[in-house]
């Protein structure tokens, strides 16, 4: 199909969306603790875990959801690189 190449599919964004609402609620959580024991703000939970949340479902670098497909392939390629240069004869000095 065109144009549909590089996009996650239903069961990735699923992942994606649960990920983000538990990172949201870690973050929340652990300033309100933080905010309990020093005294900073609290009303600063909110954003901040919205914020994390944010960061995890969007991934702009592109690290914490990384494509299965690509990845594999890529460590394929990799290895059979590898296996082909041991096998070629190396000159004798």
């Amino acid at each position: 199909m065109a144009g549909t190449r590089g996009r996650p599919n239903a069961a990735q964004m699923s992942k994606r969306i649960l990920g983000g609402v538990l990172w949201f609620l870690a973050a929340s959580y652990a300033w309100g603790f933080v905010s309990a024991m020093t005294g900073v703000l609290p009303v600063a939970a909110l954003p901040i875990g919205i914020l994390v949340g944010t960061f995890v479902i969007a991934d702009p670098l592109r690290t914490l959801w990384a494509d299965s497909r690509r990845t594999s392939a890529a460590s394929h390629a990799d290895r059979a690189s590898a296996a082909n240069a041991s096998l070629t004869p190396q000159p004798k000095a």
